[in-house]
């Protein structure tokens, strides 16, 4: 199927961006790219531009590329692992308190 190996072929690219290896799970992709991030110790702290309220999650891993930013996160509302990405232009260095 045409569709299924794009679909792979794009996760791989976006894997290979960020030089992360999944192992054998793949994990769903969230793009976060609009939003506002900065990090705690082992937190994740980020919101739209629409909401004032920042959300913290558990991260478990971190992914520097030159342009983006991607975590492997333990998502608070669902409780399931899953990744995120974030534009390094919206970080901000703040003693963001919880």
């Amino acid at each position: 199927m045409k569709l299924l190996k794009k679909y792979f072929k794009t996760i791989h690219e976006i894997y290979d961006y960020f030089d992360y290896t999944s192992g054998q799970k793949i994990f769903p992709i969230e793009d976060y790219s609009s939003f506002d991030w900065t990090t705690k110790l082992d937190k994740l702290y980020y919101s739209s531009e629409e909401d004032d309220d920042y959300i913290s999650d558990i991260y478990i891993e971190e992914y520097k590329g030159e342009e983006y930013t991607m975590f492997l996160i333990k998502d608070s509302l669902n409780l399931d692992d899953c990744l995120v990405i974030f534009d390094n232009k919206k970080y901000f260095d703040d003693d963001y308190e919880d």
